[in-house]
């Protein structure tokens, strides 16, 4: 029997306005390929999966000496269909596990975003990707206008390599959309980042185009303290020990698809036993130009 959104009552209030954001976008209501209980939202599995995907099979096969290339035909769309709407859902089904106990704005997610996006899901099928258009979805519900339209267009695109080598810069981002680099310029790369691969992340529109931006810091004095916060929730200060008028700071920018991006990698234990190293690094940068630099919870 079809779910409507009047029949949602008693479900928090995140996982309701979920509901009601895909309802329209996706046709989940009503469905007649898989039984999508808002009370039960689930992934699909694999087995469970093949096993619809092997009924339309055979219900079309069985037809096949009819009109065997319209019904050819047939079977690919229906096999279509069914993959994009698998993709959907389990993404559906993941964001909704994102969004337990968490609040929610009372604005609307947009009509035109819900669209694009469903759009862009239908033709992912691989879970690393769709964890995290999972959480693209479960921000989006959350606070409505916090991914753009070019995040998701990006995320359609985006291969296992390129993938693996974001991850392995967005552990280094901070709290104002940059890294610190342990080098005066990124010309010859940084920490365990190449010149290379800081170029390819460039051209992939994630981090901005120049590899000698500064942070400049005007009237700096003894004591003055600029900081800034890991990912892992470290403050890094520097610490400046004398009268140094302006001081610059070597960084790498961060673009507002790679923030976004960023935002929905997870840490692991091997994170922090880079970031602890990347700490180290930096501390011997600032030493030799005079600064402390001090990491702390």
């Amino acid at each position: 029997m079809p779910i409507e959104i009047k029949d949602i009552a008693g479900l928090e209030k995140s996982i309701t306005k979920l509901v009601e954001v895909v309802a329209d976008g996706v046709g989940v209501v009503g469905n007649a390929v898989f039984e999508f209980d808002a009370k039960k939202i689930k992934r699909i599995g694999k087995a469970e999966a093949e096993k619809s995907r092997a009924k339309i099979v055979s219900d079309i096969e069985a037809k096949i000496e009819v009109a065997e290339i319209s019904l050819r035909a047939q079977k690919r769309f229906a096999l279509e269909q069914f993959d994009k709407q698998l993709n959907i859902e389990n993404v559906i089904a993941k964001a909704k596990e994102y969004l337990i106990g968490e609040e929610v704005s009372e604005n609307p997610v947009d009509a035109n975003w819900i669209r694009r996006f469903m759009g862009v899901v239908q033709d992912v099928g691989r879970d690393d990707v769709q964890d995290i258009l999972a959480k693209i979805l479960a921000g989006e519900v959350k606070e409505p206008q916090t991914f753009h339209y070019r995040t998701l267009d990006f995320v359609k695109n985006l291969t296992k390599n390129d993938l693996t080598l974001f991850k392995k810069i967005s552990v280094l981002i901070n709290n104002r959309h940059s890294i610190l680099i342990d080098k005066n310029t990124a010309n010859d790369g940084f920490f365990n980042i190449s010149y290379s691969e800081i170029m390819e992340l460039i051209e992939m529109g994630l981090l901005q185009s120049s590899t000698t931006t500064k942070y400049k810091l005007e009237a700096v004095s003894k004591d003055t303290i600029f900081s800034t916060m890991l990912r892992d929730g470290r403050i890094c200060d520097v610490e400046f020990t004398s009268e140094l008028g302006n001081v610059e700071l070597p960084i790498i920018q961060t673009t507002k698809v790679g923030d976004e991006i960023a935002s929905c990698i997870n840490l692991d234990e091997d994170d922090s036993i880079v970031l602890t190293a990347y700490i180290q690094q930096l501390e011997k940068f600032y030493s030799s130009k005079g600064y402390n630099f001090i990491a702390r919870k």
